[in-house]
């Protein structure tokens, strides 16, 4: 079972010790009127607007500045969930099935893979397409890293709240403290475990794909940011 704990407060600034991850439990939020406000204050976005673009690479249009691959540690600290839940479908971890809806340049795949989960579906697809069409890949677990501009962390959280099977976000941890989170969620916002790092996972935005004028000034030549304290949001099933 996960362990549940009062949210951690948060942090001024990123801890630099032993990079161990923490769990904790959802805070129970009281507003639920304000989701026509809820794509505010996104500060660090707003220093580089950019339009959202074909790129000539992804089979859908998106923000620049939403291409950012997730590091192997952040992967690392859900391996134990991933093998309870690979326990819970009686199916070794190598053969559970792992869905991420939103394509980046795939890396997703080998890092999981060094963890030993090898079913791991991460294609260069439009995941609201994949709703529309009702035709979703064949899935245990949804994890994902998604983008965080427009409405996108909305949409996922809509999604994920009218599914019964277990789903794993990495999002800020503003996220938890919006109106939108507990009115899409219902009460499954109350079920929600995190795991929080103790240092910020970084992220890397492929410089084929965010480069000039569409790289902002506080991501480094190598493509490496970390511009928010992230957690993991995780929700189980009842079993």
């Amino acid at each position: 079972a996960i362990l549940r704990l009062p949210m951690p407060k948060k942090r001024k600034r990123a801890l630099s010790h032993v990079d161990q991850p923490r769990l904790a439990a959802a805070p129970a939020s009281a507003a639920a009127s304000a989701f026509a406000a809820s794509a505010a204050s996104r500060s660090w976005r707003k220093a580089q607007p950019v339009a959202v673009t074909a790129n000539g690479f992804h089979c859908f249009d998106a923000d620049p500045l939403d291409h950012a691959e997730t590091e192997p540690r952040a992967f690392a600290h859900v391996r134990p969930v991933l093998r309870l839940l690979a326990r819970q479908h009686s199916v070794k971890p190598a053969q559970l099935q792992v869905w991420d809806p939103y394509f980046c340049k795939g890396s997703v795949v080998v890092h999981l893979a060094a963890l030993g989960f090898r079913q791991v579906y991460n294609q260069n697809e439009d995941f609201y397409g994949r709703i529309e069409s009702g035709k979703l890949p064949e899935y245990q677990v949804l994890l994902s890293n998604p983008p965080y501009s427009s409405d996108h962390i909305e949409r996922c959280l809509k999604f994920c709240a009218g599914t019964d099977k277990a789903w794993l976000l990495l999002l800020p941890n503003w996220v938890a403290k919006k109106p939108f989170f507990e009115l899409l969620l219902g009460a499954k916002a109350k079920q929600i475990c995190f795991i929080a790092p103790r240092k910020r996972y970084e992220f890397h935005m492929p410089p084929d794909l965010v480069h000039g004028c569409s790289r902002p000034d506080w991501v480094g030549e190598d493509g490496v940011t970390s511009p928010y304290d992230a957690s993991w949001y995780i929700h189980l099933p009842d079993q």
